[in-house]
């Protein structure tokens, strides 16, 4: 008497066409590939841009630190 569930292969691939990955802006003067692997690992897109023109169509922002920054 337990649920049965049956997700094949079409199934779980329209499931996840349906869920859009965020897309992270990622910003700062070196590209550093330690922040790109976090939002890849967390399920979302990175993108790059030192001083962005336009925020639209970004779900979030990273503004990645360096020597420059004092907390």
């Amino acid at each position: 008497m337990g649920v049965k569930t049956s997700l094949n292969a079409d199934t779980l691939k329209r499931r996840t066409d349906l869920m859009k990955k965020p897309k992270i802006l990622l910003s700062g003067k070196l590209k550093s590939q330690n922040y790109l692997d976090a939002v890849i690992l967390s399920g979302g897109e990175g993108v790059f841009e030192y001083i962005p023109q336009n925020f639209k169509g970004y779900d979030g922002l990273i503004l990645c630190g360096g020597n420059d920054v004092d907390p």
